[in-house]
């Protein structure tokens, strides 16, 4: 029974793999072909790319929008807050942009905010692209301050670090 439900399995999900770092187009094929000839041995076809469910994304307003979900319990000191921003639709010199911009808040992000104001356990900022839509966003996860605290404080360091790149020098 295992055996013919993980077959069933394996005939109704799609492999996608993006191949990147210190791999070149020969060993990329070559992963390729094995996961094929893996998924063939075992009779496994995959589901055709013209099956794989449709994935939207809804086009967030250009104004704030805020989701609040309380705790189940009601005692308890966590707090999660992730702000997020939609960039637009993916391109090259958007993604490396974001990307770049990601890169160098990381570091004083958690400096600032995790280290010398001890927000909490947890802080980091990172890009995301979610089905043709570049994106970045904002975690902090805290047991010692409230969730508009923490929101606040993301909210300021965004305002400061924009005077910061501001203020650069050109090299």
């Amino acid at each position: 029974i295992f055996a013919k439900t993980v077959s069933e399995l394996l005939d109704s999900f799609g492999i996608e793999a993006l191949f990147h770092g210190n791999v070149d187009a020969k060993d990329a094929k070559r992963a390729q072909d094995d996961i094929l000839s893996h998924l063939a041995k075992h009779s496994c076809s995959g589901l055709p790319k013209k099956k794989y469910p449709q994935q939207l994304v809804v086009r967030i307003p250009p104004s704030s929008y805020t989701l609040k979900c309380l705790a189940k319990d009601p005692t308890d000191p966590n707090t999660a807050v992730e702000v997020y921003f939609q960039v637009g639709k993916d391109n090259t010199r958007d993604r490396v942009m974001v990307d770049l911009l990601m890169e160098m808040m990381y570091e004083p992000l958690y400096d600032q905010i995790r280290t010398k104001d001890q927000f909490g356990y947890h802080v980091s900022c990172d890009c995301r692209w979610t089905n043709g839509i570049i994106g970045m966003h904002f975690q902090v996860v805290t047991s010692c301050k409230s969730g508009q605290e923490a929101e606040d404080r993301i909210e300021k360091f965004i305002a400061d670090f924009r005077e910061t790149i501001v203020n650069m020098k050109q090299a």
